[in-house]
This record gives structure tokens, sequence and C-alpha cells, in this order.
């Protein structure tokens, strides 16, 4: 009797681990973090103004957005998934971009810094 409590007990908790391990998204969850300070790096660095930052910051929260929702039945699907890594994908171009356009607030006075032109 104790040993078939045991059994069960021990598929129960296999079980919940399975459920559990397919609506996380660990992976995600990382790169959203290291985007985030990307962003953060951006602004304190001044690559990044501080309008490029709060726009770039709201497209973190449409990804975090997506996630919430596939989540939200409780399954995360491979298409959902997809879904998910291409928006990511999409949010770090664009923190790419930003960071590397000829934007930039050094002296973080609110105003763009342009390098002086070449005569």
């Amino acid at each position: 009797m104790r040993h078939l409590r045991f059994v069960m007990l021990a598929a129960l908790c296999a079980a919940q681990a399975a459920i559990a391990g397919i609506h996380d998204t660990p992976h995600l969850d990382q790169r959203q973090a290291r985007q985030a300070a990307r962003i953060e790096q951006g602004e304190a660095t001044g690559a990044l103004t501080h309008r490029e930052a709060a726009r770039l910051e709201r497209g973190q929260d449409r990804v975090e957005a997506l996630e919430a929702g596939a989540k939200a039945d409780g399954v995360v699907t491979r298409v959902e998934r997809a879904r998910l890594d291409e928006a990511a994908d999409r949010q770090s171009a664009r923190i790419y971009r930003q960071k590397h356009d000829r934007q930039h607030d050094y002296n973080h006075n609110g105003l763009i810094d342009r390098p002086a032109r070449r005569r």
C-alpha cells in the first residue's frame, strides 16, 4: 500500500512537471531580460536617446503581452512559440538599428547630438 502511494505521488509530480514545462518559456524570458539590458545600456551610454529608449521599451512590452496571450490557455504551441521568437527577433533588430544610428545623446540633455559634418 505504501509503495502504491509512493508510485502515485511520483506519477502526479511527473505529470505536473510535464504540464508546467509546456507553457514555460525560459528562453524567451532570458532573451527579454538581455534585450532590456541592451536598452538600458544604450540609454546610459547615450547611444539611445530618451525617446528611442521609450519606444523600444514599449516594443518589449508588446512582446511580453504576446507571451502572456500565448500562455493564457496554459499551453504554448509550436506556432505560438515561433511567433514569439519572430517578434523577439524583430525587436532585437530594432534595438540594434536604434543603437547604431547617428542619433546620440551623449551629454544626456534630451537633445540629439550628431557628429559634425565632414567638409
